[in-house]
């Protein structure tokens, strides 16, 4: 009986030894699912550049584009919460979209990352909202008119309502035209929904309304192009401001080039960057504030040196703290 005791505890001691020698299974990478709003240049160098981040991470990365639609924003959510993605960064279409996201996200026990726009009020939670401060933006767009171009009428171009972006620069641009009582006027404002396409045909509806303008400003430079090319078809190119938003090759090309007099400068690889961090702080149960701020720069001819790149590169993410 002795001898059989002794042979149990050798082969259990044995056992601990093999067990404590066996190989830990390394740990598996986390996912990140990101959703962009829309095809557009600035929704795809930012989605790039999310990529980007993640992969210097470590994490894999899972992109799907929503159009601008709705419910394909839903079912590219349900299609990341059915592939168990360990968080999922957004661009929402609209506001109550998102907080359906946040909703469904919440109870998968999913992170959810806002990536500008926001969510309606209701249950759901997002982490963090990484957004430019819109309203700010528009504030300083009317700052910038009423002492560049003081009692001038101004035409304004928009992007797509109804995600919270649009109303906070027109809410910032009125309310700073108002503040300053510089004479200028807004004689006309329209929706383009960030396409070319119908900020051209936008543009030319204003010329041929008969309406008097000095000014226009376009929600973004791709919708600038757009516009320039309803006031070249009109013969009016040079002849008004054209002030826009964004900051990409594309619009310092066009400042260069006297197309566009300035531009709200502001970097969607920058701001996917700050939003990769915050992913990033939250795996590793740091604080994330509920809003981030991304900073946004007014370039002109005169300091073109100073726009942020929109192409992500290592020195972008060591500005946003993501790297050393």
């Amino acid at each position: 009986m002795k001898r059989i005791v002794c042979l149990v505890l050798a082969l259990a001691m044995l056992l601990t030894v093999a067990s404590a020698c066996a190989p830990v299974p390394a740990a598996q990478p986390k996912t990140i699912g990101y959703i962009q709003g829309g095809p557009e240049l600035w929704q795809q160098s930012q989605a790039d550049a999310a990529k980007y981040a993640a992969e210097k991470l470590g994490y894999k990365f899972i992109g799907l584009n929503s159009e601008y639609k709705p419910e394909k924003e839903l079912s590219n959510a349900e299609d990341l919460i059915a592939k168990k993605v360990d968080a999922i960064m957004m661009f929402t279409v609209n506001g109550e979209t998102g907080q359906k996201v946040a909703q469904m996200a919440n109870k998968a026990n999913i992170p959810l990352f806002l990536i500008d726009g926001m969510a309606a009020e209701g249950p759901g939670k997002v982490v963090t909202t990484v957004q430019f401060d819109f309203k700010n933006i528009g504030e300083t767009v009317g700052q910038y008119v009423s002492e560049k171009h003081p009692n001038s009428k101004m035409v304004y171009i928009q992007g797509l309502p109804g995600a919270g972006i649009v109303e906070a620069y027109t809410d910032g641009l009125t309310g700073k035209i108002k503040e300053l009582n510089k004479g200028v006027e807004i004689v006309d404002m329209q929706p383009a929904d960030w396409d070319r396409g119908k900020a051209m045909n936008v543009m030319q509806n204003m010329i041929t309304s008969g309406k008097q303008f000095d000014v226009v400003f376009v929600n973004n430079e791709d919708m600038a192009r757009g516009a320039l090319k309803a006031l070249a078809d009109s013969g009016m190119a040079g002849k008004v401001a054209v002030v826009a938003t964004g900051g990409s090759k594309d619009g310092l090309d066009m400042i260069k080039a006297g197309d566009i007099e300035a531009t709200m400068a502001a970097s969607p690889a920058y701001e996917a960057a700050v939003a990769m961090k915050a992913v990033k702080d939250h795996f590793e149960g740091k604080k994330v504030p509920e809003k981030i701020i991304s900073p946004v720069v007014v370039i002109t001819k005169d300091n073109i040196a100073n726009a942020v790149s929109w192409d992500i590169d290592d020195n972008i993410l060591k500005l946003a703290g993501l790297t050393q």
